[in-house]
């Protein structure tokens, strides 16, 4: 789940992880990336379902570095998720919170398995530039 872009001070919010690991624990986090490919741009204006949340939009590869390393880990590996198939998906769910709301029960029904199917699809792509990282990184042992 992505949380750290609606938090104010993402820096203490790692660096408190770093002090409840145990020595050689690690840290798993998923972070949306703040340029990210549109896919269905064409058809829909930009939303954002949740403006008065998001602190920031996302974090770029080299920021989100490098705030875990100035927290205190070592960074194990970093992963692209969310390629064209998960990027597709994510934009007409937002699409269809946006317009539909609670009131047309029937396009979201209708469009949900699609949304799924897309979803199911995306880890099988090989996805170099996605919309969000996942990162394993460590607290080291001699923390």
């Amino acid at each position: 789940m992505d949380v750290l872009e609606h938090i104010e001070d993402d820096l203490i919010v790692l660096e408190r992880f770093l002090q409840a690991l145990v020595p050689g624990g690690y840290l798993i986090i998923h972070i949306p990336l703040s340029i990210r490919k549109s896919y269905l741009e064409k058809w829909s204006e930009p939303i954002d379902v949740w403006p008065d949340e998001h602190v920031r939009d996302g974090y770029n590869e080299s920021e989100i570095r490098e705030k875990i390393n100035m927290a205190g880990f070592k960074i194990l590996c970093i992963k692209n998720t969310f390629g064209k198939f998960g990027g597709i998906a994510y934009e007409i769910w937002m699409i269809l919170y946006h317009y539909t709301g609670r009131g047309k029960v029937w396009l979201q029904s209708f469009l949900r398995p699609l949304i799924e199917v897309l979803l199911w699809l995306d880890p099988f792509m090989v996805t170099k530039k996605g919309r969000g990282l996942l990162i394993l990184a460590e607290k080291p042992k001699n923390r």
